[in-house]
This record gives structure tokens, C-alpha cells and sequence, in this order.
């Protein structure tokens, strides 16, 4: 391989890996995805139901972030 293109290389090799340290997450992630729940805008519905899904980090274990979220969804 050319000289150059290894320069090249080892230049891009550089940027992916400060991109992948850029895009750390601090923490457990968790979404959203839908709400379900309720017959128009204006009504207030008896039952309301969510989708949700969870990332949980290295480190963490998703029983305590399930946990905490379930806690938080109990509070007033």
C-alpha cells in the first residue's frame, strides 16, 4: 500500500473512533415509541397504554433502570 494511502487511512481511522466516543451515551436510554389510549382530543381517557423500549449501558443492569422507571411512572 502507497504511503499516502496509509496516511489516509490512519487519518480516518483517527476521526471514527473520536465520532464513536462522541455518540457515548451517559446513561440508560429508554423510549417511548407509542400512546395508545382515549376516543377524541378533548376526552379524558380511563385508560391510557404505552410502548416503550429500554438501552440499557454497560455496567447497568435493566431489572434497576426497569425498576426506577416503574417508580417514577407511580409517582402523582
Amino acid at each position: 500500500m502507497p504511503p499516502r494511502a496509509i496516511a489516509v487511512l490512519r487519518r480516518l481511522a483517527g476521526d471514527l473512533r473520536a465520532r464513536r466516543n462522541a455518540l457515548t451515551v451517559p446513561g440508560s436510554t429508554i423510549n417511548v415509541g407509542a400512546v395508545l389510549g382515549g376516543l377524541a382530543a378533548n376526552i379524558v381517557p380511563g385508560l391510557c397504554e404505552f410502548e416503550w423500549e429500554m438501552r440499557a449501558i454497560p455496567g447497568s443492569h435493566h431489572v434497576d433502570v426497569q425498576t426506577r422507571f416503574e417508580a417514577f411512572l407511580r409517582e402523582p
